[in-house]
């Protein structure tokens, strides 16, 4: 459009405005105006959502070592998008509710006192930019979402973070809702449905069509112990690994599946489901903690 098309564009709805007697002056889109007109309700403003996960973890060949983060990022933003709530940061750190035994798979692992202290002043950092330096209140709520069943340790000491980060309440959830074992298949087809940069269908392909006897299931084994539930560890692992073998009555599910059947399972519509499964599950859990502190839900939920 030329300047001459715009303004005569702009002329012809300026006049027309005129003479039907209106002169309409835009408003100034202040907070406060923003704020009354929000279609998350209170969400956007006092409910935060922080992702975490695990950096540097084994999950054997066919899952990107970061998949913990991935997943625990791609689950917290859907439930902000599905809520209203504001999707604020990333954790970068990682613990183990085993202890130093996890750094046979996960290099990244800290002790759980160090993971507290850097996981509180990580997110005091970014609840300082995205509500202090911003001059608005912090948040009611924070949700913590992991892709890493180890930061569980972290649901134990919610009353105490909520109050170094000067917050109501916070919340821990696992991304995934429905039982799952560590790089077993439900593992592996969330990872299939969040995309090809997070899994090599090749790598299952050759690691499934290999698995047919026993001294090449043993080799796998042995070459990735991390997979279909720490399998390898689980098996051939000395007796310090006795404390991953005690966790589970009697022979653990997703070790006896890759026996049995010698595959790893990789199925995008199967990991589909579990993420709206498990995003739906964790968004009712945010409206509920909203409620009961009297916050004002979004249009949808009323």
């Amino acid at each position: 459009m030329t300047d001459a098309a715009r303004d005569a564009f702009l002329s012809d709805l300026r006049a027309r405005a005129a003479l039907r007697g209106a002169s309409p002056t835009p408003r100034a889109m202040t907070r406060e105006a923003l704020d009354e007109d929000d279609v998350t309700g209170d969400m956007r403003r006092r409910v935060a959502v922080l992702s975490m996960g695990n950096a540097c973890e084994a999950h054997g060949p066919g899952l990107a070592p970061d998949i913990d983060d991935r997943t625990g990022a791609a689950v917290a933003v859907r439930v902000a998008c599905a809520t209203g709530a504001r999707y604020v940061g990333h954790v970068p750190y990682a613990t183990d509710g085993i202890g130093d035994l996890a750094r046979e798979w996960s290099p990244e692992y800290l002790p759980f006192d160090d993971f507290y202290d850097r996981t509180s002043r990580f997110a005091t950092t970014l609840l300082r930019a995205f509500y202090d330096e911003a001059g608005a209140p912090r948040p009611n709520v924070v949700a913590f979402i992991s892709g890493h069943g180890g930061n569980g340790a972290l649901a134990a000491h919610l009353l105490r973070l909520a109050g170094d980060l000067g917050v109501e309440r916070c919340l821990y959830s696992l991304s995934m809702r429905v039982p799952v074992q560590h790089a077993d298949g439900v593992e592996h087809s969330v990872a299939r449905a969040l995309g090809p940069g997070c899994v090599n269908d090749e790598a299952i392909r050759r690691v499934n069509e290999s698995m047919r006897d026993d001294a090449s299931l043993f080799e796998t084994m042995a070459h990735d112990p991390a997979v279909s539930g720490m399998a390898g560890f689980y098996v051939f692992g000395d007796n310090r690994f006795d404390a991953v073998r005690r966790r589970y009555s009697g022979v653990k599910t997703s070790v006896a599946a890759l026996v049995a059947e010698r595959r790893i399972d990789c199925d995008k519509a199967r990991g589909e489901g579990v993420l709206e499964a498990s995003v739906a599950a964790i968004s009712s859990e945010l409206f509920d903690a909203a409620r009961a502190l009297g916050l004002r839900p979004p249009w949808f939920a009323l």
